[in-house]
């Protein structure tokens, strides 16, 4: 079954606001571009990068990508989402600027099935969004196509 990934591009970094956090560079690489080879090393054949604006990184982390047999989709909206995204398979779902280690994004693209990546709560985790009483969403997810775009009905255009 195919799988998809969604990354963004969007937030800024904390420490340098001008800098989008995508951007900041992490093992000699954007960590955008880190994001991306993580999930092509995952099985992810169509990579779809969440943007406010195109840049010359972005553009550049295109071309780099675009030889390593992996469709690559700047996305600016909702439409272009839907318009680009698989329709068959799942999809990995990442926070924007996460850093998860290999073999969890590795165990969830072997996983079939809807599952989210968590940890506990607790202060080092506080910074997290809250799944449950327990745990906080620690920034990828696994997502069928189908539960996917039943979501993406419900909340309209972001």
């Amino acid at each position: 079954m195919p799988l998809a990934a969604i990354m963004s591009a969007t937030a800024p970094s904390s420490d340098r606001p001008d800098l989008p956090r995508a951007q900041i560079v992490f093992a000699a690489q954007t960590l955008i571009e880190y994001q991306a080879h993580q999930a092509i090393k995952a099985g992810a054949t169509h990579l779809l990068i969440m943007v406010d604006a195109v840049t010359p990184v972005l553009s550049r982390l295109v071309d780099r990508l675009a030889g390593e047999s992996v469709q690559v989709h700047l996305i600016r909206d909702m439409p272009g989402l839907v318009r680009q995204l698989p329709r068959d398979g799942d999809v990995l779902l990442f926070a924007d600027g996460m850093v998860v280690d290999q073999k969890y994004l590795a165990d969830l693209a072997t996983t079939p099935g809807n599952a989210v990546l968590v940890v506990g709560d607790d202060a080092a985790t506080a910074h997290l969004e809250r799944v449950d009483s327990l745990h906080r969403w620690a920034g990828v997810a696994r997502v069928s196509s189908f539960t996917l775009f039943n979501t993406l009905d419900l909340i309209g255009d972001w």
